[in-house]
């Protein structure tokens, strides 16, 4: 038999015991700030991604090709 465990334990798992401000929310809120949590990487990632995609079409045509290599190196 499988254990559900609750949005509350999963956010005292991530955040670290003591926080007792966490028994103030109801478990729904207690899942939505734990799906806030769980996206704010990916959108960071994108946010970053869209930014330094600007920043390289900003460099003279010359030298986007060599920046792109640098810094894109492995991750596409």
């Amino acid at each position: 038999m499988t254990e559900t465990i609750s949005a509350r334990r999963t956010l005292e798992n991530e955040l670290g015991d003591g926080l007792t401000a966490l028994y103030l929310l109801s478990e729904a809120q207690c899942a939505d700030l734990l799906t806030l949590l769980n996206g704010a990487a990916g959108r960071d990632r994108a946010l970053a991604e869209s930014e330094l995609a600007d920043s390289i079409a900003r460099l003279p045509w010359g030298i986007r090709s060599v920046v792109r290599a640098v810094l894109l190196r492995g991750r596409r």
